[in-house]
């Protein structure tokens, strides 16, 4: 079970980081700006610092038996961090002034969406998958006594 959690966690990571990325140039198409290089560059660091954060949070621990809203609070709260190291960033270096709000703006409030629901598709999937026998553990209890019964 371990050895198949350290690949979904790893699947997981990197859509998560896809997802971010991916969702900058969209909204730059959709705004009708060039993805330049400098939308280039805060997509990677964006998708970087995504990767990090969702990992310091614990974003990617099993969540079997948990609650989808505990789930989508760990995700709001490690994007809130990569939001503030994103501005941290664009203010120590005076960059701010290159990109546009409405970009920017849609891309901090539509990623955490995107990946609140990227993450509920996957549990869906999961469960899903546990229904035909995939991904599931099993046990084996040894004695009838009052604990085995537990």
């Amino acid at each position: 079970m371990r050895r198949c959690h350290s690949w979904l966690s790893l699947g997981q990571r990197l859509l998560d980081a896809a997802t971010v990325f991916a969702l900058l140039p969209a909204l730059c198409v959709a705004a009708g700006i060039t993805f330049s290089q400098e939308y280039q560059m805060t997509a990677v660091l964006g998708a970087l610092l995504t990767w990090v954060a969702m990992g310091a949070v614990d974003a990617y621990r099993p969540w079997r038996g948990a609650r989808l809203w505990h789930e989508a609070r760990v995700i709001v709260a490690a994007w809130l961090l990569v939001v503030g190291a994103l501005l941290f960033i664009a203010w120590s270096v005076k960059f701010t002034g290159t990109y546009s709000r409405v970009v920017v703006g849609g891309w901090f409030v539509l990623s955490p969406l995107a990946l609140v629901a990227l993450h509920f598709a996957e549990r869906g999937i999961l469960r899903w998958l546990r229904k035909r026998g995939k991904n599931s553990r099993t046990a084996v209890i040894v004695g009838a006594g009052e604990l085995g019964q537990k």
